[in-house]
């Protein structure tokens, strides 16, 4: 019986999406109120709605909440509501891996600042308006070793 869950448990990781995934630092787990009749993808950069609640960051988000561990689905029965979701809250030194969507991160670009994707799903290396997180390190030319600078309470940022 253990053999099955540790093996489903396997599978699912293989097949979760991360656009942001924690490979250092102590998770900080808050439950927030999630923007009621949005979707949200787990793993993603959150950041405040201006009515109390959290929704899914993007291209122009500054002052980030953290990262949900959870998907939240039209088909979700708590989709249209205002209900709590786990947020992660990076601290200042937390590494997580991330997507490079367009795949053009290069070694050169270590110690970079730079935004996020328009819609939120992975870093863009060569935006740098909102200098969202810093690259710390180079995986492929899909995935970045990153510090998120722009979070609540850091003042290294543009923020919205």
């Amino acid at each position: 019986m253990v053999f099955f869950f540790v093996l489903g448990s396997f599978i699912n990781s293989l097949i979760t999406f991360f656009m942001f995934k924690r490979l250092s630092g102590k998770p900080n787990v808050e439950f927030k109120d999630k923007k009621a009749s949005t979707t949200f993808i787990n793993g993603g950069l959150t950041y405040a709605d201006g009515a109390g609640g959290i929704q899914p960051a993007d291209a122009t988000s500054g002052n980030h909440t953290g990262i949900i561990l959870r998907d939240v689905l039209a088909t979700d029965a708590d989709y249209a509501a205002k209900a709590k979701v786990p947020v992660d809250v990076a601290g200042p030194n937390d590494l997580f891996e991330v997507d490079v969507p367009n795949g053009d991160l290069a070694v050169t670009d270590v110690e970079k600042t730079c935004d996020l994707m328009p819609n939120g799903a992975g870093i863009d290396p060569d935006a740098t308006s909102k200098n969202v997180v810093t690259i710390v390190g180079f995986i492929s030319p899909s995935k970045a070793i990153v510090k998120i600078n722009a979070m609540q309470g850091v003042a290294n940022v543009a923020t919205t």
